[in-house]
């Protein structure tokens, strides 16, 4: 990780109002100095990754700058577990029907546990930075929104034993798109979680979580749908790296060939 990505990733996890984060070099380390929640905190990154994490008199150390910003103190996964699973339990219970589909590129069948396995197995092969984008198409109420609902319980549950990235399910609510950050807030406002949206692509980009945008057919404007692919083509920029990205609506208005050609960021990150 480059000194200046690991600036822009701190930044937003730094208080406004204050100084931006300072980093030196000392010797084979890079140190930051940044001020968190009120207090000023010093992190140092070892040549090989590890990181301490320093608040007053209190010493922490993380695996890697990934465990430090799922920690306690960052973005809290372990939290936004706990409140995905306690908010999505009584929904999941309603949906009696079982869920089924088909992947285009293997022709393989089945339902949530696919969809988890494939996210999955797509993984960072070190290669160079990428986004994987996962498209979700059916007719309307086959069970697009009870799938991603699933799978965020499923992945919610299963977190401190799998560790495979929490979703962040960001639903249209047959609202005219705005602003996708305004609907990435709200979400997060519903689980009541300290994580911001501008903090969003940072975590998918390190493959700690995964973002669903569901009923992206519904996300139009006056002017038709180019907003809309302009604000996820550059949500699948930022995330290049370990990033997922699942796009969910009717096929009608969002077949493969038609994100292929619209989100040139695919293409280029392929």
């Amino acid at each position: 990780m480059t000194p200046e990505a690991l600036l822009n990733d701190l930044s937003m996890f730094a208080d406004l109002g204050t100084s931006p984060p300072q980093l030196v070099e000392v010797d084979d380390s890079l140190v930051v100095r940044l001020v968190r929640d009120g207090q000023p905190i010093t992190l140092t990154v070892a040549a090989d990754g590890r990181v301490r994490e320093n608040i007053e008199a209190n010493e922490r150390r993380h695996a890697n700058f990934r465990a430090l910003l799922a920690s306690s103190g960052w973005a809290n996964l372990g939290k936004w577990a706990d409140s995905q699973r306690t908010l999505l339990q009584e929904r999941i219970a309603g949906d009696t029907i079982p869920i089924a589909g088909m992947l285009a590129q293997s022709q393989e069948e089945g339902g949530v546990a696919l969809i988890d396995d494939t996210l999955a197995s797509g993984s960072d092969d070190g290669t160079e930075p990428r986004t994987l984008v996962l498209l979700i198409d059916g007719p309307a109420g086959i069970g697009k929104t009870s799938l991603i609902r699933s799978l965020s319980y499923n992945r919610a549950v299963n977190f401190r034993r799998d560790q495979r990235p929490l979703i962040l399910h960001v639903e249209s609510r047959g609202r005219m798109l705005q602003n996708i950050t305004d609907l990435m807030a709200f979400s997060l406002q519903t689980l009541r979680l300290s994580v911001t949206y501008d903090q969003v692509p940072i975590l998918v980009r390190h493959g700690l979580i995964t973002l669903a945008i569901d009923g992206f057919d519904e996300l139009g404007d006056p002017n038709g749908y180019d907003l809309a692919w302009a604000q996820v083509n550059e949500l699948v920029v930022e995330a290049r790296g370990q990033g997922r990205v699942i796009l969910a609506g009717r096929e009608t208005f969002i077949g493969r060939e038609r994100m292929k050609k619209a989100l040139r960021a695919c293409l280029e990150s392929r």
